[in-house]
């Protein structure tokens, strides 16, 4: 299950090779697929004819059934809320006469699921290592106009050298009420500054024919930078796509702009993420982004800052329910579990 329906046809795309090893069958569900398809794929769940289903979250709001659930896999985790994953929780419980394991996943986890782990609703599972190949990021955040004059020079650099650019704003169009960057005005400045290079524009309000064919063409390298919105946070592996600029990325929290980073972080080129804040605001958010590319220390850093929201409810940010507690103090969570452990088969 993915967030989003590019996301799930990339996960069907790339696990086909694998399943065609072990003679699995699968599919694909998501909300482009027709009506006849949909009631088909359906049915083929119902009666236990296709092992391993793919799709998107917007459709446990539908009649599907399955007839022996056993595992399912929830990507991107950090990108449902408390109300869906409730809903989720309870669709999986429902449509099957099974519990079925359920493992979550995320490479940026949010304040909230750190917490769910220390509260030990969640166990917790930790790949420290990256490919070996793989070299570090390297972030800057731009403190004045030199410095960004400076990241400009070097990125037309590397686009002549045939690497590519997601360039990411907050908004869609300008707004009146608030004086963000936005998708559209970065677009027609960066197609100025990099000129003859093809620059083009991404954002939500796409139709998914226009948004799937815009970044079909930027994986083919048809075109050098992309102006886009947050929308690119999950998506396709772009290998040459070595640079990520971010507009105003004081407005991000932190698990957004690791996400953004991630996109760039994919193959053996060397990687660049540049930031840049708003009247140079370089806040401690950036700080810690510019200072490591650990993404469970990001992950505490954010905690730190913005408190691990109120856990079972739907509050964004607010001073945990603990006392005298610190949910950071890892060690001390865990002496605490263990000894809970023990009391329970004592008491057994």
């Amino acid at each position: 299950m993915a967030p989003t329906e590019i996301l799930a046809r990339q996960h069907f795309e790339w696990i086909q090779e694998l399943l065609s090893y072990y003679n699995l069958t699968s599919n694909l569900l998501v909300w482009s697929t027709t009506n006849k398809q949909k009631e088909e794929i359906k049915y083929l769940l119902k009666t236990g004819n296709i092992d391993i289903i793919v799709w998107t979250h917007a459709l446990i709001q539908e009649d599907v059934y399955f007839k022996n659930l056993w595992f399912a896999v929830i990507d991107e985790q950090h990108r449902f809320w408390v109300k869906q994953r409730d809903i989720l929780e309870s669709w999986i419980l429902n449509t099957s006469w099974l519990c079925p394991h359920v493992l979550n996943m995320t490479a940026t986890p949010i304040p909230r699921t750190l917490a769910l782990t220390l509260y030990w609703d969640q166990d917790l599972s930790v790949i420290k290592e990256y490919p070996a190949w793989r070299k570090l990021i390297h972030t800057k955040i731009a403190r004045n106009d030199e410095e960004r004059k400076q990241i400009e020079l070097f990125v037309r650099n590397e686009v002549e050298k045939g690497r590519q650019v997601f360039w990411i704003s907050p908004l869609v169009e300008e707004s009146e009420k608030i004086d963000l960057a936005n998708a559209i005005s970065t677009y027609e400045s960066l197609q100025a500054i990099y000129n003859p290079f093809k620059v083009w524009l991404l954002h939500g309000k796409m139709k998914p024919k226009e948004k799937d064919q815009i970044m079909k063409e930027f994986s083919e390298n048809k075109i050098s930078i992309l102006s886009s919105t947050s929308v690119v946070e999950v998506w396709v592996n772009i290998p040459n796509a070595t640079i990520m600029c971010i507009e105003w990325a004081e407005r991000f929290w932190l698990s957004q702009l690791h996400q953004f980073r991630w996109r760039v972080w994919r193959w053996q080129h060397q990687s660049y993420c540049y930031l840049f804040p708003s009247k140079w605001n370089y806040t401690d958010r950036l700080k810690a982004m510019e200072r490591t590319n650990n993404w469970f220390e990001l992950a505490e850093i954010d905690l730190e800052i913005r408190g691990p929201w109120e856990v079972y409810w739907v509050r964004q940010s607010w001073l945990p329910d603990l006392k005298i507690a610190d949910l950071r103090d890892l060690s001390l969570i865990s002496q605490i579990r263990e000894d809970i452990e023990e009391l329970f088969k004592n008491k057994n």
